[in-house]
């Protein structure tokens, strides 16, 4: 065979060796459960400034009940939400929509001119209107806890970076913030509601768990649960309460992203019992680890912002030590484990 056809052979085989993971290196082993770090404070590139158009320039005043914003203000991006967060800034608009559904929007924030299908209007939320699920705009300033504060005049309502984010739980309204999803904190005066929003809106909820889970809580996957070794899930709202699983399907408001998973396979669970600690017993863990144990949540922020695992128990020899085996050579604090109701 000539050189230039062996060369032809030796490609053809080299690239069939990669699509089918052959060859070379081994391919990675699947992630491993690891501690997941809380979230840092969302983070832009910046972009070029433009003079505004005559006429186009923040109001001299404002109302603190609207957030100093004026009524014809809206909030431009660049897509739609889909999980984690979304930057929307304030903007006004300077053209209407044309063929292609894009208006032509003034970015108060990058001072520059934004064209796009996605805007919206929104409002200051009253407290007796907020709901797990609903997407919420808050302003990236931050009260000396952490929480995201509403703005205290109109240069930081129009020159300060918003955000959009789902609403994942109510329950820490009494320490005076409520959680979005990417885990961070929002003080509930400083939330807006998108106008025209049509996530689900669940106000149901049940008692608590010592695991910071609520009766209202599920765990779901896009797959079934594993045979062997792990599955990642997620703590979950179902988008219909009261019919959760209707037709064996369901619609779950995730609480580490809050994106929204249509899935058939979601389950309800209880903290585990001394009576389920057996070699076999197919358990969720919480991916949060001291030293080399996993252990429970001790937030409520730790339970419903870290992923969570299935898995099953492979080694009982020390719960007298207050741990289990797991399959894949994984330590786990009892009072970690949670199984299926």
């Amino acid at each position: 065979m000539k050189h230039s056809q062996w060369y032809l052979v030796s490609v053809l085989v080299t690239a069939f060796a990669a699509s089918v993971g052959c060859g070379g290196e081994p391919p990675p082993e699947p992630a491993t459960p690891s501690t997941t770090a809380v979230p840092v404070a969302p983070t832009e590139t910046a972009a070029p400034t433009e003079p505004p158009p005559d006429g186009i320039a923040p109001p001299d005043s404002g109302d603190a009940a609207n957030h100093f914003l004026a009524d014809d203000i809206l909030f431009g991006a660049s897509t739609e939400f889909l999980r984690g967060y979304l930057y929307a800034h304030p903007a006004k608009q300077l053209a209407p929509p044309g063929a292609d559904g894009k208006a032509k929007l003034w970015d108060f924030y990058k001072k520059r001119e934004l064209n796009t299908q996605h805007y919206w209007r929104s409002r200051a939320a009253k407290p007796d209107e907020l709901a797990v699920g609903q997407l919420a705009l808050a302003i990236e300033l931050k009260d000396g806890q952490g929480v995201h504060r509403a703005p205290t005049s109109v240069k930081e309502a129009y020159e300060t970076r918003w955000w959009i984010a789902r609403i994942v739980s109510l329950r820490p309204r009494s320490e005076g913030y409520i959680l979005v999803s990417g885990g961070y904190r929002v003080s509930p005066d400083a939330i807006r509601l998108l106008e025209g929003d049509t996530s689900p809106a669940i106000s149901k909820q049940g008692k608590e768990d010592e695991h910071f889970v609520g009766e209202e809580h599920w765990f779901a996957a896009k797959t079934a649960l594993p045979i062997k070794g792990h599955r990642y899930v997620s703590l979950a709202v179902p988008a219909k309460p009261d019919a959760p699983m209707s037709g064996g399907e369901g619609r779950f408001v995730l609480t580490t992203k809050g994106n929204i998973l249509l899935t058939q396979h979601a389950w309800q669970t209880r903290k585990a019992t001394k009576a389920d600690l057996k070699k076999g017993q197919m358990v969720f863990v919480p991916d949060i680890k001291t030293d080399q144990t996993y252990r429970a949540p001790q937030t409520r922020l730790e339970a419903l912002t870290r992923r969570w695992w299935a898995v099953k128990i492979d080694s009982t020899k020390d719960i007298a030590k207050g741990t289990v085996g797991v399959e894949g050579g994984y330590v786990v604090a009892v009072d970690a484990l949670r199984v299926i109701q």
